[in-house]
């Protein structure tokens, strides 16, 4: 992703502001694009479906995948941009940590329950961890920039 030298470039200088401007309108970005492709695929879902397969019990799950998942695309774009400025920011276990936490403690478990209830449950499950996903990583992020904000120098009262 093009955000990861972008972000190395400007936050090991002073320019906070940049990397903040950065971070805002990536995550805007991320958020615009995958909401547009999402309502793409949606609303183009029976098409696509038909381009996939011609198999009539398969075609309803994929039109089912795009209807339900389509909708998480945008949340899924706000963890990726996440992830990418944690790495721009040199903080490469801060972006595994999170994309873990999203695998293991988020889209497993999330998938297993709704797969209890079928595969629309499954898609709901993989959609509702994308949700949780980028609610974590902006959570995340936000913790991350407060350190980089105030580090620890300053907690000890000494003015450099």
């Amino acid at each position: 992703m093009a955000l990861v030298p972008l972000v190395a470039q400007n936050a090991p200088s002073q320019s906070r502001e940049r990397v903040e401007a950065i971070r805002t309108l990536a995550h805007r970005a991320s958020f615009g694009w995958g909401t547009v492709v999402g309502l793409l695929l949606i609303a183009g879902a029976r098409p696509l479906s038909q381009a996939f397969t011609d198999d009539a019990e398969v075609t309803p799950h994929i039109v089912q995948y795009f209807w339900i998942i389509g909708g998480s695309y945008g949340f899924y774009g706000l963890l990726m941009s996440t992830t990418a400025i944690l790495n721009g920011r040199q903080e490469p276990r801060s972006s595994l940590m999170l994309l873990l936490v999203k695998t293991v403690a988020l889209t497993i478990p999330a998938m297993w329950t709704g797969a209890q209830f079928g595969a629309g449950g499954l898609f709901a499950g993989v959609a509702l961890s994308n949700v949780l996903g980028a609610a974590v990583s902006l959570r995340w992020d936000a913790l991350s920039g407060l350190a980089r904000r105030h580090p620890a120098a300053d907690a000890t009262g000494s003015e450099g």
